[in-house]
């Protein structure tokens, strides 16, 4: 019976080394979980290990899988820049390298017609929102970080309501956590 657990203790140890040096050279998993994967791995070599091989290989592929689906479905749905309605041929050379950085990141480009607008005050912003809400013809995206159902938030939520009613698609994203 000793042997035995000597030979499985034997056996974790090889695992673990063995797999230290698959994790750092796996070139899908970003600094953080690599160490966060190695410290499991050691601190708990089989049940670490175990961990690795079943969320850590499986979750990384199909993490890498999603976003080039992703990917590829927001690139069909992009106009495609050419000729003269390419933005990047009116970019200086620090745009066009901004440009090229985003392009990796998101594996998005950029398009031409876009409007960026600041608002900080808070009464002419959600007048704007209700305006755009008005206007809005198929659907609507609101996505915010606090929603609170307070004199403003209630307007904003009936006129969501009202237009939802009226056919446009409205899709209401907040962080419930950050609501409280």
């Amino acid at each position: 019976m000793t042997t035995l657990w000597f030979l499985l203790a034997v056996a974790g140890y090889f695992a673990t080394w063995l797999l230290i040096p698959w994790v750092l050279l796996k070139k899908t998993v970003g600094p953080a979980s690599a160490v966060a994967w190695i410290l499991s791995v050691v601190f708990l070599p089989y049940f670490g290990a175990m961990l690795l091989i079943v969320f850590g290989v499986n979750r990384i592929e199909r993490r890498k899988r999603f976003k080039q689906q992703a990917s590829a479905r927001i690139g069909r749905r992009l106009p495609s820049p050419s000729g003269t309605d390419d933005p990047r041929e009116r970019f200086g050379d620090l745009q066009r390298r901004l440009s090229v950085l985003a392009e990796k990141v998101s594996s998005t480009r950029p398009t031409a017609g876009n409007r960026v607008r600041l608002l900080s005050d808070g009464e002419p912003t959600f007048r704007l929102f209700e305006e755009a809400i008005l206007a809005a013809r198929h659907s609507i995206h609101v996505e915010y970080y606090i929603w609170q159902p307070d004199r403003i938030g209630t307007r904003l939520r009936d006129l969501l309501i009202r237009r939802a009613r009226e056919g446009v698609e409205v899709r209401f994203l907040y962080d419930s956590i950050g609501s409280w």
